[in-house]
Order: C-alpha cells, then sequence, then structure tokens
C-alpha cells in the first residue's frame, strides 16, 4: 500500500480505492451520454456494440423467445432494447431514478427495479449483464452472488470493466505513481486485472470464464481512440491475451 487509500492485491494484482460506495449513481454521473442531446448519437454508434453483446449469450439455457435477461446498471435500458428485439424478456435494475424514468419510456414492458431485492419474487433469469458498472461498487463479489441467485442452472452472465491495472505498473515504473495514481483510477473503486476477473468470478460462484478479445462495435469515431482500439486489441489476440492493455476486459462465464 502506498500512503494514499490505493490497495493492491498481491495475488491478482488488481487495484481497490477505498472509499464509500458509488455504486450505479457515480457511472451515470460520469457518462457523457446521459446528457439528453447526446443519448441518441451514443445509440446510434454503440447498437452494434449491443448486438454483439446479445450474440455472446444466444447459447444461454431456455427456448428461443422464452428467455429473460436481467442487466443490472442498465441506465437508459439500451442494451436491453436490443434483447428484446431478439425476443428476450427484459428486466433493469438501476439506483438512479432518472435512468428508471427514460429505461421505461425505452422499454414500457419492461420490469424494472432499483435494487436486487425487488427482483425477489419475479422468477429467475436465463442471462444477466453487468456491464461497466462492477469497478464502482465496494463489493463487486456481493453483488454477483445475488446476480447467480437470479440465474437459472447453467445461466450465462456477461461482464465488463475498464482495464487500467496494466496502466498502473507503468506509472509505477516510471516513478509517477504518487502523482498520477488516482488520477488514473478516476471515479472508479476498482481497476481489476484478467488474474482479478477470474478470482471475482470464481469465488462468487461462476466457471467456464472466457475473454473477448475484442469488442465488436466498440470503436470511436474519433481517429486516435479508434486507432488505439484497434492496435490494443490486435496486441491482445496475437499474445493470448498477456498483453492485455485495450479499454476493456469483457468475460462471459456460465453459473456453477
Amino acid at each position: 500500500m502506498v500512503d494514499w487509500p490505493l490497495w493492491e492485491c498481491s495475488g491478482c494484482g488488481s487495484l481497490h480505492v477505498v472509499e464509500g460506495d458509488r455504486a450505479c449513481a457515480t457511472r451515470l454521473e460520469v457518462a457523457s451520454y446521459t446528457d439528453p442531446m447526446n443519448e441518441a448519437e451514443f445509440l446510434e454508434r454503440r447498437r452494434e456494440y449491443f448486438r454483439w453483446i446479445v450474440e455472446l449469450v444466444d447459447d444461454a439455457p431456455g427456448r428461443h423467445g422464452h428467455r429473460r435477461v436481467l442487466d443490472f446498471g442498465c441506465s437508459y435500458g439500451h442494451l436491453l432494447v436490443e434483447f428484446a428485439a431478439r425476443g428476450w424478456e427484459p428486466v433493469g435494475i438501476d439506483s438512479t431514478a432518472r435512468a428508471l424514468d427514460v429505461a421505461r419510456t425505452n422499454l414500457p414492458e419492461a420490469r424494472l427495479c432499483a435494487t436486487l431485492d425487488e427482483m425477489k419474487g419475479m422468477g429467475l433469469v436465463h442471462a444477466a449483464m453487468a456491464i461497466d458498472v462492477l469497478y464502482f461498487l465496494d463489493r463487486p463479489d456481493d453483488v454477483l452472488r445475488q446476480i447467480r441467485e437470479l440465474l437459472v442452472p447453467d445461466g450465462r452472465i456477461a461482464i465488463r470493466v475498464t482495464n487500467r491495472a496494466w496502466l498502473y505498473q507503468v506509472l509505477r515504473w516510471s516513478g509517477q505513481m504518487r502523482r498520477s495514481g488516482l488520477i488514473m483510477m478516476g471515479s472508479s473503486h476498482w481497476a481489476f486485472t484478467r488474474r482479478g476477473v477470474v478470482s471475482l468470478l470464481e469465488r462468487s460462484g461462476f466457471k467456464d470464464i472466457r475473454f473477448e478479445e475484442s469488442e465488436r462495435g466498440k470503436g470511436s469515431p474519433d481517429l486516435t481512440r479508434r486507432a488505439y482500439y484497434l492496435v490494443s486489441e490486435g496486441l491482445a489476440s496475437l499474445t493470448g491475451g498477456r498483453l492485455a492493455v485495450q479499454g476493456g476486459i469483457f468475460a462471459v462465464a456460465r453459473r456453477a
């Protein structure tokens, strides 16, 4: 530990900032698309990405047209819109009332809640999403265990977390850690490594974890960021994930 509240796991190399739980609300505060002027543009730019995520869990148990999906941290319901278009029954959770109001407009037929506890009695789901939200939580493993209990046997989960732990190592090697370490973390509680993601999922009751080396449709209209995505994903693919400097870590697993 350095002399400010940033901890590094000696086992997996993941980082943790010890502060109060920000939960989903902070994710919305830092997301540019939450400005109503940006939402439509964001949705159009990410539509292919959302469709790709749906395809990743298409092998979930259950008959097509009779499956339910839970999106934890559903925000405005963009991902659930794509699931619904493929015949899934959408269920969303978000702790921010503003987000749920917009999601209800986008998906009038969806079941939307503010907490996982409200899901009790609604029945099980066949797949669950936790995209760009777990690293805002103080205890993401507790949330994943609750989600596991809502999944049918052999149900699927897909998670995405930002990939910043490698940058921490670069900062430490360059002697810039004291000045830049917490800035690197931004508003996140966690910066997971791949080993950290495996540990998180396994101790939360999941198995058969696989990583996606590239995120289809995740590119940016900005040429510099687009080049970054292409180069980083290429390096990850060529090295089997050993050199993982892409913007995010995306994993899919089954309920154990």
